[in-house]
């Protein structure tokens, strides 16, 4: 019996060489080690430094799940998102005031009318987001956000029907293009009136698409469009009513 002994030793034949050595090349390319992104973050007209950014970088990727990597901007600006793997990545920056944790100064605000003076667009919502290429070391990049018009939606729920969690109740804003660009998001309910809210550009015209789920309203359907113009409206766009 005849015993081919690059087979009996598991020799790679020497058209394997050049899968071997690919192999080798590419390994350490596989195993590269993270880098981060760093920066700071500031407002595009007054070069004021922005805190409580909520900063999320992420990359798409064809054979896996998506890297979603997050950070939020200090009172100085400066945020670090470490150990990222290299690659592309696309950041969002959408600007969370206390309002939403419930702080008694950004509750005045909105009640007086002023919160539009935090307002900030997010660049995800209005642009294909701010573009990283990350290697192995730090990657710095600095965002500037652009201040926009806040809108809110005042939704008032006499009989206690609406969970704002459970999305029972839908708004997004749609430009005039047709695209929906941006979703309002409910504040935390205090006493009065439910609160959605969401940031656009300073001038042009746009629908306010409202979906509801389970909940009724008093004087529209459970889908329909409002019209809106920032240019001439106040920061509260529409007002709602359960029933």
């Amino acid at each position: 019996m005849c015993i081919d002994a690059a087979h009996a030793l598991s020799v790679p034949r020497p058209h394997s060489w050049g899968r071997l050595v690919l192999a080798l090349f590419i390994a350490p390319l596989l195993a590269q080690p993270p880098g981060s992104i760093t920066g700071t973050v500031t407002s595009l007209d007054s070069n004021v430094a922005l805190s409580g950014v909520h900063l999320v970088a992420a990359s798409q990727r064809p054979d896996a799940a998506p890297i979603l990597l997050e950070a939020t901007s200090a009172d100085d600006g400066r945020y670090s998102i470490p150990n990222v793997p290299p690659g592309d990545y696309s950041i969002c920056a959408q600007y969370k005031p206390a309002a939403t944790h419930g702080s008694r100064r950004d509750l005045w605000q909105m009640s007086a009318g002023i919160d539009q003076e935090i307002a900030y667009l997010d660049p995800c919502d209005w642009s294909s987001g701010i573009q990283a290429s990350v290697g192995t070391s730090e990657a710095t990049v600095n965002i500037r956000l652009e201040r926009g018009v806040s809108l809110t939606v005042l939704v008032d729920d006499p009989v206690g029907a609406l969970d704002p969690s459970a999305a029972a109740l839908q708004i997004f804003v749609k430009d005039s293009s047709g695209s929906i660009r941006a979703a309002l998001h409910p504040f935390a309910h205090v006493d009065g009136p439910h609160r959605y809210r969401a940031v656009v550009p300073k001038s042009g015209r746009y629908s306010l698409v409202v979906h509801a789920r389970g909940v009724s309203l008093v004087d529209h359907p459970s889908d329909f469009e409002l019209p809106i113009e920032t240019a001439s409206r106040p920061p509260v766009a529409a007002r709602l009513r359960l029933r």
